[in-house]
């Protein structure tokens, strides 16, 4: 009966050593991941035909697009751009500030990290305003996402 009493006492210390070590850490996480603009993938221009496809076709389809260019000749090109930002962050130090002997004092041990990328889907129209041509700029090592900082 000892036994069994001893073995309940010494599951719950852990458990409690386990519940206290891990609750305070998962208020000092912050994880966020935010796009601007909805991304443009090959399937959704897919209706684009090089010589046939016109501006108001685009934009009826994509909508307006971030910028317009003007090209030498009349024509234009039309840039549609969307971002993705990732960020992480991790404050060591935010389960100290319920330690007496550290209340006043700033006990933060933070470990921060994350990528910002600008991704761009280009259309080169004619003087006729008759696509010629279009491309997707991706900036994939801009928007590489690093957790761990070093």
């Amino acid at each position: 009966m000892k036994t069994r009493i001893k073995r309940f006492v010494c599951r719950l210390w852990c458990g409690l050593v386990i519940a206290a070590c891990v609750l305070p850490t998962a208020a000092c996480i912050v994880i966020s991941h935010v796009t601007i603009n909805d991304p443009i993938h090959q399937e959704t221009v897919a209706f684009i035909q090089e010589g046939r496809t016109t501006f108001k076709d685009v934009v009826e389809e994509l909508g307006a697009p971030t910028r317009l260019i003007g090209t030498k000749g009349g024509g234009a090109i039309a840039v549609y751009q969307f971002l993705d930002i990732k960020y992480s962050r991790v404050n060591y130090g935010w389960a100290l500030q319920f330690i007496p002997q550290s209340q006043g004092q700033n006990a933060d041990m933070i470990l921060a990290g994350g990528g910002l990328g600008i991704d761009m889907f280009e259309v080169a129209f004619d003087e006729r305003w008759i696509a010629k041509h279009y491309t997707f700029s991706k900036h994939t090592n801009a928007s590489r996402y690093v957790f761990w900082p070093f």
